[in-house]
């Protein structure tokens, strides 16, 4: 036996031995070589240790959706789920997928153009996008199906016989701590070979890390080369070479010759072709704007069958050279309480974009969507992105009433202009990129006492007219901010106009909206967010009322500033 067939036989019976030791596994795929070759691997395994006739673990995999993925990329990873679909079915294999997806006010749409926070930049001290629209997905998923697992088993152990029932009973009451099965290698990079010995890693070998979870590296010691071996000889016909869960994996080949722009795969992987730094994924996000340049969309961009992405690059662009354009931001605090007040001041910096600008990027990502529209039905074929879905145009709505940075739904009269009075606002290009310059800050006097007294979300005049006399109750009430997608429909198709015209040009103050949302239950949240959203209110609205920090660029004076 070879060094590489080896290495796969001991990666396969690591998993067999640990699915009839009963243990949970998790595979988080992401349709790059390295995680498809790991789930090969296990897939296999699964096979083997179902041939043992004792009740096993189901094999779930993770693939998170962050919503902004590269399109390309999405649609391939898609089929290739589709393509374990079908294999685990027609194998009698019991794998189950998962899709996380971030939560709806965590979304980088939400959150950037609904006011909450900036990108993430190449300066940045951290990647919270990759936490919020990646690991907290997958760590909520994981523990979802954690849990259900340890249910299901109490279930069948009610209804099992003999050894079936111990065995159900005991992975039911003493469950061993799910186990995430790891694509990740020693040779990939440097910094990834130092993060994984600083983590303890070792070839399928199950360690905790610093957070508690169980990983399995199940490849961590195969260079590039056994990788590209595998996928080049694997397949699920009887007579493959190695098994694989797809007729063969040239589309995966295919997936990361276009990044590279058309080099040999091998070749490109030798030189180092990566999308540039960010959270170390080749295929970023098509915003990502962790890194200056995006290599490997720049390199699909090139080829015409993936041109279509092109409107995706130019806002990304746009993020690029404006973040350092501090009148594009507004001034924001960290946090707004009575111990973040200091010697009667605040301390404000630019932290997310102002008024005018999530005017404009809401222009430019729905002009964006309606051309991609256009194009697809010209193709005869689906659209194949969407930036801004319904419910987060509602919930950008929201925010923006919520932050009093516009008119009572403001978001959803810049949809009617660019949906359906087919108005359109290309991306602009920044010849002269804002030149990089320290974040400008400033404190300002405040009075605590007087921002709580603000009306947040008590507004009388709201209150008479909501729904021309119906309840003033708050609606019933979810764990985080949900949409209801069922009324959306409602809203956009029939009651636009009237909202628009009663609410948008009728006078009232942003959180007009706010009330609506929450009382017509287009709008959900739990009682902490329905508090915290009222003493948010209060603050912004004093904040716009004394200072004007919703309509000052950022680095202009301020009033009530003190010395710093």
């Amino acid at each position: 036996m070879s060094d590489l067939d080896s290495k796969y036989a001991r990666a396969i019976s690591v998993v067999r031995d640990h699915l009839l030791d009963g243990v949970p596994l998790f595979l988080g795929y992401s349709g790059g070589k390295d995680s498809t070759v790991a789930l090969c691997l296990a897939l296999e395994g699964l096979r083997q240790a179902r041939d043992a006739h004792a009740p096993l673990p189901a094999l779930t995999v993770l693939s998170t959706d962050t919503g902004i993925d590269n399109p390309a990329v999405a649609a391939y990873r898609n089929r290739m789920l589709a393509q374990l679909r079908r294999h685990a079915a027609r194998h009698g294999l019991d794998v189950r997928i998962v899709v996380p997806r971030p939560s709806l006010s965590d979304s980088w749409v939400v959150s950037v153009i609904g006011g909450r926070g900036l990108p993430t930049f190449p300066e940045s001290s951290s990647r919270d996008c990759s936490v919020s629209l990646k690991v907290v997905p997958a760590r909520r998923a994981l523990a979802t199906a954690a849990a259900a697992w340890r249910a299901e088993c109490a279930t069948r152990a009610r209804t099992a016989v003999g050894g079936a029932f111990f065995r159900l009973h005991d992975m039911a009451d003493h469950p061993h701590p799910p186990v995430i099965i790891l694509g990740t290698r020693f040779d990939e990079s440097a910094r990834r070979a130092v993060n994984m010995t600083t983590r303890g890693d070792r070839a399928r070998q199950i360690s905790v890390n610093a957070d508690g979870d169980h990983t399995l590296p199940l490849i961590a010691d195969f260079d590039t080369d056994d990788v590209w071996t595998y996928l080049a000889l694997a397949s699920s016909k009887p007579d493959a070479a190695y098994p694989g869960f797809a007729p063969d994996f040239a589309e995966t080949v295919r997936i990361y010759r276009d990044a590279a722009g058309g080099e040999c795969v091998i070749v490109a992987d030798a030189r180092g072709v990566k999308k540039g730094g960010g959270c170390g994924a080749r295929h970023g996000c098509a915003l990502c704007t962790a890194v200056d340049q995006d290599r490997s969309m720049s390199a699909m961009l090139t080829m015409p069958g993936h041109r279509y992405m092109q409107p995706l690059n130019a806002l990304r662009e746009y993020l690029i050279a404006t973040r350092f354009d501090w009148t594009r931001q507004r001034w924001t605090p960290r946090r707004v309480t009575p111990e973040a007040v200091v010697d009667g001041a605040l301390v404000l910096q630019p932290s997310a974009y102002g008024a005018a600008e999530v005017e404009s990027l809401l222009r430019y990502a729905l002009t964006i969507d309606a051309l991609e529209r256009d194009r697809a039905e010209v193709a005869g074929e689906p659209p194949r992105f969407q930036i801004v879905t319904a419910e987060q145009l509602i919930l950008i709505d929201f925010m923006w009433a919520r932050y009093g940075l516009h008119r009572p739904f403001h978001a959803l009269a810049i949809y009617r202009e660019v949906c359906i009075e087919g108005r359109r606002f290309p991306v602009p290009t920044i010849e002269t990129p804002a030149p990089k310059t320290p974040i400008p800050n400033r404190r300002v006097a405040i009075d605590h006492g007087q921002a709580t007294a603000m009306p947040g979300l008590s507004d009388p005049l709201v209150a008479a007219l909501a729904f021309e006399g119906g309840s003033d109750a708050i609606a019933d009430r979810a764990p985080r901010f949900e949409v209801n997608a069922e009324a959306i429909g409602f809203l956009l198709d029939y009651d636009l106009d009237r909202l628009l015209d009663l609410y948008h040009d009728g006078g009232f103050a942003p959180g007009a909206a706010v009330g609506w949302y929450l009382r017509s239950g287009i709008v959900a949240t739990s009682g902490r967010g329905i508090a915290d959203t009222d003493s948010m209110m209060r603050h912004a609205q004093w904040l716009e009322s004394e200072i004007g920090v919703n309509h000052v660029p950022a680095a202009a004076p301020l009033p009530r500033d003190v010395a710093a």
